[in-house]
């Protein structure tokens, strides 16, 4: 499965999308599927007028940033900074 979401960049004037997950079981992996799910939220990005797709990944799911990497994705300079919101 793979969710888009989509919000506008203050940076770049423009709707940008978030690959907020994209999840392929164990035994989907190495099949093509992840190629064919990403190849569909990009164009779905491209339909709702995203200019960029960003996404984040586990500082050591170096499986995840090969796959990214393939299909054309860079490494950011950007830093992730959270806080839970929970009590």
């Amino acid at each position: 499965m793979v969710n888009v979401l989509y919000t506008v960049s203050t940076a770049l004037g423009a709707r940008v999308g978030m690959l907020e997950d994209m999840i392929v079981s164990n035994a989907g992996r190495g099949s093509g599927i992840g190629s064919k799910l990403l190849e569909r939220a990009m164009e779905f990005a491209r339909e709702k007028g995203c200019q960029r797709i960003t996404l984040l990944t586990d500082h050591d799911n170096e499986g995840a940033h090969r796959f990214y990497q393939k299909h054309g994705f860079s490494l950011s300079t950007m830093i992730t900074f959270r806080k839970s919101l929970s009590k």
